[in-house]
């Protein structure tokens, strides 16, 4: 509704930056958004790797973990505050361009399992490959133009999704 109220106050370029941020784009990246992005990044990702034990005790479960000396709800709202950031920093310069933090850290836990120390820095990189995969995909749907890669990335990932649920529901309960 707010997305929609924007909409119908705006003026007609600013209506089509509103469309084309919600499609998703690395088309209007500058290296300034760049600089903002790699500094953020550069900054949370050391952070958060450095608790990757206290991730795998925490995927055994609250108690377990509390048991192994993990500061549980500190730890949480350190995760939700840097991960907010580095989510926040990237959407607002390239906009919504879905199913890449969905399928990236599943592709990587098929790859790397539970150790955190392994799966962090797959799970990026797995993200990033599939960014660069549907960047090249929407480059090639329509010759002289650049189709969203947000539109790509989810007609990619709801099959995944999908597929994902199914072989859950075959697999029993996890």
């Amino acid at each position: 509704a707010l997305q929609a109220l924007l909409q119908y106050g705006a003026s007609e370029d600013q209506n089509q930056s509103i469309v084309f941020w919600s499609f998703g784009s690395l088309q209007r990246t500058d290296w300034y958004k760049l600089l903002i992005t790699a500094v953020v990044t550069f900054v949370c990702t050391p952070v958060i790797f450095a608790d990757s034990w206290k991730y795998t005790a925490l995927t055994m479960g609250d108690d377990r973990s509390v048991s192994l000396g993990v500061n549980v709800s500190r730890l949480k709202i350190k995760s939700f505050f840097l991960i907010s950031l580095m989510a926040a920093v990237s959407v607002c310069f390239t906009g919504s361009i879905g199913f890449i933090g969905l399928a990236g850290p599943h592709i990587a836990r098929m790859i790397a399992g539970e150790d955190q120390r392994f799966y962090i820095p797959i799970s990026a990189l797995c993200g990033s490959a599939l960014l660069s995969l549907a960047s090249v995909i929407s480059k090639m749907l329509q010759p002289g133009s650049v189709f969203p890669i947000g539109i790509v990335t989810s007609i990619i990932g709801v099959p995944f999704f999908f597929s994902l649920v199914f072989r859950q529901n075959r697999g029993g309960a996890r």
